[in-house]
């Protein structure tokens, strides 16, 4: 009996096509999961209540007019975008100690790396008393007189310890709490006084990005030029890799623990049409230098910078 006849060309060539797609689509497909492990560390966790958190823009404007900037804002391209946040988590995962980040972005979405990890507060925590003091301040229908100033401003300008001591004093762990509630701070944890509460990235990105709406109306701009002219001294990190294309609001905190130099900030930045905040967290750094290096290169490269 003869042999089977094997297949013609025209069949040959039609496998060969065959064939090289599938190669095709097992490289496409390698090339997603690559990218997917590569996004790992950096996730969308959650999105914030932008609307609640604009503050008098969102009151004051007529609703046709806020449903035409929502489906504005939606069609704004968000910022930063993933590669950045990708840069700033690999640049983070290098350096020594233990570190976090969050960013909560312009369209609202929060990404950040081991974002909801405790750290001790220290002076970040004054921020919070600021707050809590302006909202006290608004519940008895106060003004800002001269024993307030006097105590805000050394406080957020220059950290001065002891007016955080007494502003903590007068708003209690209560006021602090209740500030941390506002801002949907669901890593907070109140500790023996105001240096020693337990933050997280995510936390504090979410209170710096939500601030002017917790802030009483009169006090806002008051606040604002605090945290936006803190002395030259301690203007590191996030504001000298930001300034001068962002106006930053922000506030560090640093101090010796048994876990070594703790150095950490956070900041609300805008500039027109755009809105996002950062929050860098770091321990058991080699010095406070290294720990200050280590916040401005992560905010160089969620801006694009380096």
């Amino acid at each position: 009996m003869a042999g089977a006849l094997g297949p013609g060309p025209a069949v040959e060539a039609h496998r060969m096509i065959i064939g090289h797609q599938e190669l095709i689509k097992r490289a496409l497909a390698l090339l997603a999961l690559a990218e997917a492990v590569a996004l790992v560390a950096i996730v969308v966790l959650r999105v914030v209540d932008v609307g609640s958190s604009s503050a008098d823009a969102t009151s004051r404007t007529p609703a046709s007019a806020q449903a035409q900037g929502r489906r504005a804002h939606h069609h704004v391209r968000p910022y930063p975008r993933i590669p950045a946040m990708e840069r700033a988590s690999k640049y983070l995962q290098a350096r020594a100690g233990q570190t976090a980040f969050a960013v909560i972005d312009t369209r609202g979405h929060e990404y950040g790396l081991d974002m909801h990890d405790h750290f001790v507060s220290a002076s970040t925590a004054k921020s919070m008393l600021l707050v809590a003091y302006l909202r006290s301040l608004a519940a008895r229908g106060q003004a800002i007189g001269p024993l307030t100033q006097a105590l805000l401003y050394p406080m957020v300008h220059v950290s001065d310890n002891n007016a955080a001591e007494e502003v903590w004093h007068i708003v209690g762990n209560a006021g602090v709490a209740e500030v941390a509630r506002a801002a949907g701070m669901t890593d907070f944890v109140l500790g023996a006084d105001w240096a020693n509460e337990l933050i997280s990235a995510a936390d504090m990105a979410r209170f710096f990005y939500r601030m002017d709406s917790l802030i009483p109306r009169p006090f806002r701009a008051y606040a604002r030029g605090l945290l936006s002219n803190i002395d030259p001294t301690e203007s590191w990190g996030i504001p000298m890799a930001a300034r001068p294309a962002w106006n930053v609001f922000f506030k560090g905190g640093w101090r010796r623990t048994g876990e070594g130099q703790l150095v950490s900030q956070v900041a609300r930045l805008e500039r027109p049409h755009r809105r996002i905040a950062i929050a860098v967290m770091t321990v058991s750094d080699p010095s406070m230098a290294y720990g200050e290096e280590t916040i401005e290169g992560v905010t160089q490269r969620l801006l694009g910078s380096a």
